[in-house]
């Protein structure tokens, strides 16, 4: 249990929670970061998520504002006003629905994933099966992106035209009549120089 009493450990406290909640949300992210716990989720695309997200948000929003700044040193103070900020403009990011224009001309959620397994170090069958997971559910999460965008048409946000042209390439390269030539594919090209040092691992 946190010390309330003791506004720095407080403020920690507040860092590890929403570090691991963001870790939660966003697996790409984790994935990113290293964090190999969550390499076989999809974020979840939808309004509901985002709510959730906007909620969790104005709490550790509010527990910023009880902590007393002043009890704080000053290199805590400015990591208290980094991260407020930060959660502000996510906050806002959220409110205003920028999560319904996923796509631009400068990639979205579509080319993100393709770059996905660059982050991975295949390193036991695990990583694999995780892989595979992922690309199970990504039908699945294509469709919540375009409920999203489908609901920012209706509500009048979208991308302005221009911010748009050349995503239709950027979708086309990964259609392929043939599945070892897709992008996706790229992790299984080294699998059967590994299957010895998996098989050493049982």
């Amino acid at each position: 249990m946190v010390d309330t009493s003791d506004p720095a450990a407080e403020l920690q406290s507040l860092f590890q929670e929403e570090w691991e909640a963001h870790l939660q949300d966003d697996p790409f992210f984790a994935t990113v970061t290293g964090d190999k716990r969550y390499n076989d989720r999809l974020p979840e695309a939808s309004e509901a998520q985002a709510e959730r997200q906007a909620q969790r948000l104005r709490g550790f929003l509010s527990r910023v504002e009880r902590i007393d700044r002043q009890r704080l040193s000053a290199k805590d103070r400015l990591n208290l006003d980094v991260f407020r900020r930060l959660k502000q403009d996510a906050l806002a990011e959220i409110e205003f629905h920028v999560y319904r224009m996923p796509i631009s001309r400068m990639g979205g959620f579509h080319t993100f994933f393709a770059d996905l397994s660059t982050f991975v170090r295949f390193q036991s069958p695990k990583d694999y099966e995780d892989y595979l997971a992922r690309l199970t559910g990504y039908p699945a999460f294509c469709e919540g992106e375009i409920e999203l965008m489908r609901q920012g048409l209706r509500s009048g946000m979208t991308q302005p035209r221009l911010a748009l042209e050349g995503t239709q390439s950027s979708i086309a390269a990964f259609i392929t009549d043939d599945p070892t030539r897709s992008v996706l594919y790229e992790p299984f090209t080294t699998i059967a120089e590994k299957v010895d040092k998996f098989r050493g691992q049982a």
